[in-house]
């Protein structure tokens, strides 16, 4: 939590791989405010709970997200809604979302490039 505060107002860049991400640890990225660019990947013990705590990265541009078993048509569409700057979305292994998340991001993703 204290390398969070360090760099919450000039890190721009995250790359997770593997570990134990949790929600709580999540909770403490969204105070990463100047982040445009996030990938996480093969950290899948956190939840949709976790990942709407990245609702607040309202700078980011670029999502990537590997692995993510527990996320849900419902956290994606909270994603896309509240992150006006996404231009980039990438999901893969998001076994949760199905074709009614991918209407969603249909109707509401209209800043991404395709």
């Amino acid at each position: 939590h204290n390398l969070v505060q360090y760099c919450a107002s000039t890190l721009t860049f995250l790359f997770l791989d593997g570990g134990n991400l949790s929600d709580d640890s999540l909770r403490s990225m969204a105070e990463l405010t100047s982040l445009s660019h996030l990938e996480i990947q093969y950290c899948d013990e956190y939840t949709d709970i976790g990942l709407t705590h990245l609702s607040s990265l309202t700078k980011l541009t670029t999502l990537k997200l590997s692995r993510c078993f527990n996320m849900t048509n419902e956290c994606l569409e909270i994603l896309i809604t509240a992150l006006p700057s996404l231009a980039r979305l990438h999901l893969n292994d998001c076994l949760g979302v199905d074709d009614r998340g991918l209407l969603s991001l249909a109707r509401h993703g209209t800043s991404l490039q395709y």
